[in-house]
Parts: C-alpha cells; structure tokens; sequence
C-alpha cells in the first residue's frame, strides 16, 4: 500500500466540518481507497489565505496513482457544488493617504 496526500484550502467564510464531512463521503466511496488504515482528513492550519484541510489516504500500490490522479479533480468539483470554493492568495492594501482622509473626515 501507498499513501497519499492532498492540501485543500477552503475560505475562511466555509463551514470546515461540513468541508471535511464531504471530503469523508468521496473517499468512503472509492473502491481503492483503503480502510485500514483509514484515511485522515482534518484541519491542518489557518493559513494566510484559506483554511487548509489535509486528506491522507491509503490506496493499494498498483492503483494508488490513479486515485490520487482523479479523486482531487472529484473533491474539488463536489465542494464547489455544495458551495464551498477553494481558496486563492488575496491582499488588502491600505493607503496612508486614505488612512489620513478617513480620519480627517471622522475626527472622533
């Protein structure tokens, strides 16, 4: 048996558990996704742009490439269809001059 892994970024306004849940559910069903061990699929870390879920799953060696090759493609398209996107990097950006207007402009 091989192991396998994938990090998936949700956004921080998704439901995480309900994001894990499903993950689960498209595992559970793969006839080559193995049982024992079970998969791990759990909160990883608050990154700087998403929350980052990893799935570790085990596939026997002759069929482990292939899973791993289509089961991603699978969790992402089924998430997205449940409303919960894949995060991407974003940046706000302050200006000084704004920064300066607003309070000028609200002198509490």
């Amino acid at each position: 048996m091989r192991r396998f892994e994938y990090i998936v970024g949700i956004r921080y306004s998704d439901d995480a558990d309900k994001a894990i849940s499903i993950i689960k559910e498209i595992v559970d069903v793969q006839p080559f996704a193995l049982k024992n061990p079970p998969p791990g699929i759990f909160v990883d870390n608050l990154g700087d742009n998403a929350v980052n879920i990893i799935a570790r799953i085990w596939a026997p060696v002759s069929e482990w490439y292939e899973l791993k090759m289509t089961l991603l493609w699978k969790i992402k398209t089924v998430l997205e269809k449940n409303g919960i996107e894949i995060a991407f990097p974003q940046r706000t950006l302050w200006f000084a001059n704004e920064l300066k207007s607003n309070s000028e402009a609200n002198p509490d």
